[in-house]
């Protein structure tokens, strides 16, 4: 396994600098000549008391013949000749390997360094990034604690700086406390680093200490399916350099959660070629991405293998190749959409009475919706705040006193022989208000006369009293005659797309069996895999109306109308923009809100499918030729714009538009990060 960042030796070499190393008893210094060129070299490093190793290096900008001189005295004591620095060889290789050169000094010398080593301390050394600049100050007198910083150079202990006794705290970094302490009691400061008050820390999540690794890559050639594998593989780490260019360093991602495993693309690997081997077994083996096939031709696959359902077959992933569990998740797919068709056609003749039920629930709902609106409460108590009271204004007639007065809406009931006239001030909002918070229809509702006729006596039983009579004017009323749009057109316009939907499965599933198939099989599945999941959703919905049936209760009443919208907006798509709005779509999803909160995840659909350029929309269009847009050919180029649409859209997205198609979606990506290779 290899975490270093790789590179190549020209993007690495291309900076020309010779180093040299001496073991010397006294100070000397050293020329290199590079093809005639002369390069004074200047010690980096030397050695305290004088004896001992001296290293420095040189830039040099010629080529040609190698040699280094040793001078002592202006006197050369010793030349070392290496190989020639040159272009690329006749056969246009390049040699990229160091070379060492190296020799003794004829004369032999006796030289002791003044020095004990117990008595030498660091008095030079850097860090790691972040580190470096404190390094490079408290190493120079003798502390350079071992992690955050690294020691270049030994000699005898320097003078320490003035004493303040400031107190210094890592800032927000644990691994800094040492550093702030130290630097801070002498007066040096590092505010991007330390305080003066001691703070709350948190030890990072990787070691700073680390070396970098390679978080983001490209491929080094545009091999079909090469490219989403360097992406995925050197951005945690491993980017080996003949296939693919790290782009990005940083700390090493160690793991990536499932849900954050990337789409897989199809890589055919050439099992002769050992690095696209490697980086395939190490992105199947460590990274849980496998997407490589192995030679020109497709994986051989079990096709007697059978699975009851996506879940079934995410249990048994490990066993064969994800070409091979994309064919079986096509097998899936027709089979629930067989399935769920023969139901849909079975059970047809019976959607009029599914539908009447709704029809009937939508009109028993009208009158409760209208009087809790108004403020109107089944014990006979008006609520003044209720939201229908601001549109409208309220005056007062006493019959017997013939007086007229401005009262407060809703007026007291059980005045005697009273008129009371209700004056819609703003029609536009009140209907409006009813329609789209409360799905009432305008035309469900009416301005007529309401008797009352009530009685006041505190004790009736006691104390009989006489009826009271008075007449509300042009208050809001449910219509004698509602007419609910029946939904069954819509739910029924779906028949040509769904029909056409399991021959595209079917044959692109022996296309791919065959080896025929020329494009992606992650393609294949996500092209196909939302609209089988929609319409099982939408089978399944009106199963349960049928199960549910004719109900007395409210709240059962509410969920078949629940059931039923669920059902008919999530087959929008099936019949396009056109075909809905024919069919009504508009005047039925205003009825979602009949169904109180528990419509959210119906209004969830409608927010999706009610824009013709969203993407469920686009997508389904793109494969059925509806919403004024052509059909893509059951080809490789075709199914790939489909599912690059299915990828644009964001989990928030596909929960939005079902149990079923999240659920689905969630399979499909274990199922697929989960194969072995």
């Amino acid at each position: 396994m290899q975490y270093q960042i790789e590179d190549l030796p020209v993007n690495v070499l291309n900076y020309k600098y010779i180093g040299v190393t001496a073991v010397l008893g006294s100070s000397a210094s050293v020329t290199v000549t590079v093809g005639g060129q002369v390069y004074p070299v200047g010690w980096q490093s030397e050695p305290a008391g004088g004896v001992g190793v001296y290293h420095g290096s040189v830039f040099i900008t010629s080529t040609g013949a190698v040699s280094a001189d040793l001078i002592r005295n202006s006197a050369t004591i010793l030349t070392v000749t290496g190989k020639p620095i040159g272009g690329c060889t006749p056969d246009g290789y390049a040699n990229f390997v160091p070379f060492v050169a190296g020799d003794f000094v004829s004369t032999k010398i006796s030289a002791e360094n003044p020095h004990d080593v117990s008595d030498l301390v660091c008095t030079q050394g850097s860090g790691a990034e972040g580190f470096a600049a404190m390094c490079y100050v408290v190493c120079e007198y003798g502390y350079c604690p071992i992690g955050a910083c690294y020691c270049t150079a030994l000699g005898m202990q320097k003078g320490l700086p003035k004493f303040t006794g400031d107190k210094g705290y890592a800032l927000s970094d644990p691994d800094y406390d040492g550093l702030c302490a130290w630097t801070y009691q002498y007066g040096f400061t590092f505010p991007e680093y330390c305080s003066i008050t001691k703070q709350v820390t948190t030890i990072p999540a990787t070691s700073p200490f680390n070396p970098k690794a390679c978080t983001g890559g490209e491929a080094a050639s545009s091999e079909d399916g090469l490219e989403e594998l360097c992406a995925y593989t050197c951005s945690i780490g491993y980017c080996p350099v003949h296939l693919c260019s790290c782009t990005s360093e940083g700390a090493l991602v160690l793991s990536v959660p499932d849900d954050e495993i990337p789409e897989v693309t199809i890589f055919a690997a050439d099992i002769n070629n050992a690095d696209q081997v490697s980086l395939c077994n190490w992105a199947c083996n460590i990274g849980n991405y496998c997407s490589c096939q192995d030679g020109d031709d497709d994986p051989p696959c079990d096709l007697d293998l059978t699975f009851m359902d996506l879940g079934a077959l995410a249990d048994e992933t490990n066993n064969f190749p994800t070409y091979c569990a994309y064919i079986y998740m096509l097998d899936i797919l027709y089979n629930n959409v067989t399935a769920e068709l023969e139901e849909y056609n079975d059970a047809n003749a019976g959607y009029d009475t599914l539908f009447g039920y709704y029809t009937t629930y939508i009109k028993d709902e009208v009158p409760g919706i209208l009087d809790s609106f108004m403020g109107w409460s089944y014990i006979g108590v008006f609520d003044a705040s209720a939201p229908g009271q601001e549109y409208f204004e309220c005056a007062h007639y006493n019959r017997d006193k013939k007086v007229n007065t401005t009262v407060t809406c809703p007026p007291l009931v059980g005045g005697d022989n009273d008129d009371y006239y209700w004056t819609l001030i703003n029609s536009t909002e009140f209907y409006a208000d009813l329609q789209q918070n409360y799905g009432i229809s305008p035309d469900w509702v009416v301005l007529e006369d309401e008797d009352w006729d009530s009685c006041v006596s505190l004790n009736p039983t006691t104390n009989p009293c006489p009826h009271h009579y008075e007449t509300w004017h042009g208050y809001p009323q449910p219509a004698k005659k509602t007419t609910v749009t029946n939904p069954k057109d819509l739910f029924t316009a779906v028949g040509p797309a769904k029909n056409d939907l399991p021959n595209k499965i079917v044959a692109t599933r022996m296309d791919m069996s065959l080896g025929q198939w020329e494009g992606s099989g992650d393609d294949v599945v996500q092209a196909f895999a939302m609209p089988v999941a929609m319409i099982s959703q939408a089978i399944q919905a009106m199963k349960q109306v049928k199960v549910l049936g004719k109900k007395e209760e409210d709240e059962e009443k509410k969920k078949i109308i629940l059931l039923v919208l669920t059902a008919v907006i999530g087959v929008v798509p099936f019949v396009g923009e056109i075909g809905a709005a024919t069919a009504g779509l508009g005047a039925i999803a205003t009825t979602i809100a009949i169904a109180g909160l528990a419509a959210n995840a119906a209004l969830d659909i409608y927010t999706i499918v009610e824009d013709p350029d969203s993407a469920p929309m686009a997508a389904l269009g793109l494969l059925f030729g509806i919403g004024g847009l052509g059909a893509v050919a059951r080809d490789a180029e075709g199914l790939a714009k489909i599912a690059a649409l299915r990828r644009t859209m964001s989990g928030s997205e596909v929960v939005s538009l079902g149990a079923t198609v999240d659920e689905d979606a969630a399979l499909i990506q274990r199922i697929t990060k989960s194969c072995a290779r």
